[in-house]
């Protein structure tokens, strides 16, 4: 791959592990709820669905790096294969964690979904779009 003098574009075609599919992300009352269905990007028995996730922070690099320690509703074990018939539903009650949430302002919000399978070495999370809630 050459780069040259002025404008250069490459573009990279990558198939993810799993894609979140029709999220919502919502709040009413303080309880953020998302929800949402997982769909394998490859057809690869060999993936499974490890995890789902509603991450929350208070800026827009909300993710599994940047994320308050919520636990309970917002986390799901699957341990199972992929169904995108399933919908999930994953909720934070933001008075539950008065740490995490005490400004009226801001927060932003994302559902992780994490694979896992054998002879793929590190599996990430993929990603839902971000959302901005004022809480």
């Amino acid at each position: 791959w050459d780069v040259k003098p002025g404008k250069n574009e490459r573009n990279f075609v990558v198939t993810p592990f799993l894609r979140v599919i029709n999220p919502t992300i919502t709040a009413n009352n303080g309880v953020v709820t998302a929800k949402f269905k997982v769909e394998q990007g490859k057809n690869d028995p060999a993936i499974s669905l490890n995890e789902v996730r509603l991450f929350a922070w208070s800026d827009k690099w909300v993710g599994n790096q940047l994320k308050f320690d919520i636990k309970g509703s917002a986390v799901q074990s699957v341990n199972g294969p992929v169904d995108s018939s399933v919908e999930y539903t994953l909720t934070i009650n933001t008075k539950d964690y008065p740490d995490f949430f005490p400004y009226s302002m801001n927060y932003y919000f994302r559902i992780g979904v994490q694979a896992k399978g054998s002879g793929y070495g590190t599996i990430r999370h993929n990603y839902s779009p971000l959302v901005k809630l004022e809480l």
